[in-house]
């Protein structure tokens, strides 16, 4: 969920990522299914609609993770996204990745 900050007087939305959700999404659909690849897809969609309300909050941003990373050719982790142009590699840190896209402004 995006939170909006005020950062050095600017309001910035943030707004994370988890990439160990990617993994638990997929051991929480793989574990024990049928290496047959039908049988394992109406498996895992058996399991994905038994436990809906559970999983698709996390499916939605297991989806969404994927996009950005795909969006952005994002290879180096942890990675910030300003203004849906810029990528900064190598800190979370929200005052530093400011002051690396301020002196590229």
């Amino acid at each position: 969920m995006a939170q909006i900050r005020n950062v050095e007087n600017l309001k910035i939305e943030v707004e994370v990522f988890e990439l160990s959700l990617l993994n638990w999404v997929e051991s929480a659909l793989s574990v024990n299914l049928s290496d047959d690849p039908r049988i394992a897809s109406k498996q895992a969609l058996k399991r994905i609609e038994s436990n809906y309300h559970n999983l698709a909050p996390k499916l939605r941003r297991v989806v969404k993770t994927k996009n950005l990373i795909e969006k952005f050719n994002i290879e180096v982790f942890p990675a910030a996204v300003v203004d849906n142009r810029f990528v900064f590699y190598g800190t979370d840190d929200l005052l530093l990745v400011i002051r690396k896209w301020r002196a590229l402004q």
